[in-house]
């Protein structure tokens, strides 16, 4: 576990995108990606709590990089910038990185992202984006993500 865990870290983007993860495990990320952000994120969370599997702070703050370059004036989380494609699901896993490296319940960002989730909780499409619609309930990405976050949040 150990060695996925160092693999994760150092497949982390550099430069340009510094914090990035993308779908594939290359230091030589070439873009944000809102949605496979949180996966890594999960794993180190999970390693941390099963095994007691750290990873430096560095880690942490690249993350909070990719997600700030993520992150719309409303709060939400993009696809790929902070203007791209952002939903709920998306959200949910940015509150889980914000929480995993260590901001605080008050932290514009944490407060920031339960606020975006809950002006769009049903007013969305059924991925979550900013319309009309079904909101999270019909995708369960978009439901495990949010899970997630909210439970790293300590929301019940």
């Amino acid at each position: 576990m150990v060695e996925a865990i160092d693999l994760l870290k150092w497949c982390q983007g550099d430069s340009s995108y510094r914090g990035s993860w993308a779908y594939y495990l290359n230091q030589q990320q070439t873009r944000w990606d809102g949605s496979t952000q949180q996966w890594p994120i999960m794993v180190m969370k999970a390693a941390k709590e099963r095994w007691g599997i750290s990873v430096p702070q560095w880690v942490k703050d690249n993350a909070l990089n990719a997600l700030s370059a993520l992150r719309h004036s409303s709060n939400g989380i993009g696809y790929s910038s902070g203007d791209g494609y952002r939903d709920t699901g998306k959200t949910g896993g940015g509150l889980l990185g914000y929480k995993w490296a260590g901001l605080g319940d008050q932290s514009t960002e944490v407060q920031g992202a339960l606020g975006y989730i809950e002006s769009t909780w049903l007013n969305s499409t059924t991925r979550g984006i900013e319309s009309n619609g079904r909101g999270w309930t019909g995708n369960m990405y978009g439901m495990f993500a949010l899970k997630k976050g909210l439970d790293a949040a300590g929301v019940d």
